[in-house]
């Protein structure tokens, strides 16, 4: 039995040196390599149901393929209404404009240029109504472009669909 306790702690002691050397040499000349993340650059883009805000997106600077960026849906109103509010962080923007296209982007179907919305600070708020073009039950895909002062266009990317069968404010509630 004693011979078992002490194999038990040549075996425990050796077991822990090991860990420690082992540690010794894989961790030397890393340095702590974190830092602080910059603050955003974009606008960011979020849609309201209701008071809730849902669907945050982040801004692309370069075009991108519309059916493979579209991931977030936002259920349209009754009147095929949509309110989005946008964070500026500090971006001065002269332009607002809301496209719908088809699913694969191929097709415009309707681009409104918004001149009037609410601005609250570091916020703007944008409500609509799309036209009557668009079909119930079938998804499109919408993309928010905003244009700051440098001239400088930042896309955001999502899908819509107007339709009384999905439920999302009860769902979001």
């Amino acid at each position: 039995m004693k011979k078992l306790f002490i194999k038990s702690g040549v075996f425990f002691l050796t077991f822990a040196l090991t860990l420690i050397i082992a540690g010794q040499f894989t961790n030397r000349g890393n340095n702590d390599m974190t830092m602080k993340m910059g603050s955003a650059t974009l606008p960011i883009v979020t849609f309201l149901q209701g008071d809730i805000t849902i669907n945050e997106l982040h801004g692309h600077t370069e075009k991108k393929d519309v059916a493979s960026m579209a991931s977030n849906i936002v259920q349209l109103g009754k009147n095929r209404e949509v309110s989005f509010r946008i964070e500026k962080y500090n971006n001065f923007l002269t332009g607002v404009s809301l496209e719908v296209r088809s699913c694969d982007g191929t097709r415009l179907i309707e681009k409104i240029e918004f001149t009037q919305y609410e601005e609250d600070g570091e916020y703007i708020r944008v409500d609509t109504t799309l036209k009557d073009l668009l079909k119930e039950d079938e998804e499109y895909a919408l993309v928010v472009v905003l244009k700051d002062e440098d001239g400088r266009e930042s896309r955001y990317y999502t899908r819509c669909i107007w339709s009384e069968e999905l439920h999302a404010s009860e769902k979001v509630a």
